[in-house]
């Protein structure tokens, strides 16, 4: 049987084809570099028998072990369309990467993303855990000074407590609490301080206010005088230090306290001694 020596023109791999398989125009694909061509009128090498042996099936031709001189013998597709037609090329697989990437990913956002939920449900379960503590510990230190203020004030009683409404012109209505706060102790006390609270009916505090005894206003005062002056009035230190030291068993000294404005809900007040000092001689 005779073949035909043709050579790739982008490679030059020259392969034998069968003569009865050689068309000029008919598409080809050269095997080694996949390069498509149509083969030539005229090859470049003279045409010549070839050792082979049997007919090549149509549409592939596929040589190998022929004796001879056969340059390159390897296989050889050509496509089976008329000339100027290529033949078609096999899909390439590569969606199968892309699939494997975008589930990489995929993995990679939802790994995150579970772990920021961690991170947050730590840090919120970490500050509700601190809240609790940092609550837990400011009763547990108001406790503390509530017992500490006890025993400086357990004998310190208050007497002719009572609560009015003044109408201030500039101010407008005024919470005023006022009385006589008395020492029950053997020995002196001085600086003896109150704390008076405004409550609803519910014993919610609607008003809280710290006072030095000693200090005492007319009623004209308190209906003039505006709250800027009021705060001054009521923390004259003439008057503390006059009237708040060295106070003897059984002395009294005056005490006021004036919330600004009526509460709507206001339906009863407390007032309690928060702290009574000894004086130095007496500490000594």
């Amino acid at each position: 049987m005779k073949r035909m020596i043709i050579t790739c023109p982008h490679c030059t791999a020259s392969f034998s084809v069968a003569d009865e398989a050689y068309r000029p125009g008919r598409k080809a694909r050269c095997s080694q570099c996949r390069h498509v061509f149509a083969m030539p009128a005229l090859p470049g090498a003279s045409a010549g028998p070839v050792g082979g042996s049997g007919p090549t099936p149509a549409g592939s031709l596929a040589f190998s072990g022929g004796g001879g001189a056969a340059p390159n013998d390897a296989d050889f597709a050509m496509g089976p369309g008329p000339a100027g037609q290529a033949a078609p090329k096999k899909a390439k697989k590569s969606w199968l990467k892309y699939i494997v990437l975008g589930c990489v990913a995929l993995a990679c956002i939802a790994g995150l993303a579970f772990g920021g939920l961690l991170l947050k449900d730590a840090y919120t379960e970490k500050k509700a855990i601190d809240t609790v503590k940092a609550r837990r510990e400011a009763r547990e230190q108001e406790a503390k000074d509530r017992k500490e203020q006890d025993a400086q004030v357990s004998s310190i009683t208050l007497v002719n407590v009572r609560q009015t409404v003044v109408e201030n012109k500039r101010i407008g209505p005024l919470v005023v609490i006022e009385g006589y706060a008395r020492n029950d102790y053997d020995s002196p006390r001085e600086f003896i301080e109150v704390e008076a609270l405004l409550l609803d009916k519910a014993g919610k505090v609607l008003g809280r206010a710290k006072q030095a005894a000693g200090v005492s206003l007319m009623l004209t005062q308190l209906q003039v005088l505006s709250l800027d002056e009021l705060g001054k009035a009521l923390n004259n230190p003439v008057d503390i230090l006059s009237k708040n030291v060295n106070i003897l068993p059984g002395g009294q000294v005056p005490f006021l306290v004036v919330f600004s404005g009526v509460p709507e809900d206001l339906y009863s007040y407390e007032v309690r001694p928060i702290r009574a000092e000894i004086p130095p001689a007496q500490g000594q």
